[in-house]
């Protein structure tokens, strides 16, 4: 199983190189100097940018109160499926694939669904969904049909997929264009902090309170995430005049 991931990877590896190669052609083939300066500069646009209190704060915020909870009962999940909903290793894979599936299968209508209706809707309803799928899992009885727990995997691959693309847009939409690197960036490794308690959490709740306990907090934590995405997320015109200043001047 791990010879084979390492090929996959390497063939990924190669993919890559030879897209970035192809598109260093283009006419990004002479980007802008790197420095330490501009480095801290773009970070100062950044960090004002998290401070301001705008789109992208809450972006922050919203994402990393979900990678917390996510984390905390996530990290945790093939130990769940295992022990608790009592499935096979190979019954745990298939699951897996499914989620991979119903994922892949939504993320191009969820983006033509997010450049349609607004980005919001589409991660407000994948909230919905993967509070759902979560909370379902977790209160399946123990030794049900395997297919029950198909089905919450069916609905957390629908939710994630429709999240995607969605996320992606609006971040691109959050900062200046010239920043956008940065932005992913500073982004990924901010989640990466502030989630790294998360699974300590999640073991003690397992095994002071019950397995299902972290499950169902993330499920609800979710849940009630959906309420600053619908009221926050949202590109006013003010903001985009100011976004739009920052990139000009940078």
């Amino acid at each position: 199983m791990l010879l084979i991931a390492t090929i996959l990877y390497v063939l990924a590896t190669l993919l890559r190189v030879g897209m970035a190669r192809t598109a260093a052609k283009g006419k990004e083939a002479n980007p802008t100097t790197l420095t330490f300066t501009s480095l801290k500069s773009n970070l100062g646009v950044m960090i004002g940018l998290v401070l301001a209190g705008g789109l992208f704060t809450w972006i922050m915020i919203t994402d990393g109160i979900r990678d917390i909870f996510f984390n905390m009962s996530m990290t945790f999940l093939s130990v769940y499926m295992q022990d608790i909903a009592l499935l096979s290793i190979s019954q745990i894979g298939i699951m897996n694939s499914i989620f991979g599936v119903a994922m892949m299968a939504v993320m191009i209508p969820s983006g033509w669904l997010a450049d349609k209706v607004g980005e919001r809707v589409n991660i407000a309803v994948s909230f919905l969904f993967i509070s759902f799928a979560i909370a379902m899992i977790a209160l399946v009885p123990p030794g049900s049909p395997a297919w029950l727990y198909a089905v919450g995997w069916v609905i957390a691959g629908i939710g994630v997929g429709l999240a995607t693309p969605a996320y992606q847009s609006l971040i691109s939409k959050a900062v200046p264009a010239r920043l956008r690197g940065v932005a992913f960036g500073l982004f990924s490794t901010s989640l990466g902090l502030v989630s790294l308690p998360a699974p300590i959490i999640g073991s003690f709740l397992w095994e002071n309170f019950s397995p299902q306990t972290p499950f169902l907090i993330t499920a609800i934590a979710s849940l009630l995430s959906i309420i600053p995405v619908w009221f926050k997320f949202k590109v006013t015109d003010k903001e985009e005049a100011r976004i739009n200043g920052m990139d000009q001047s940078v």
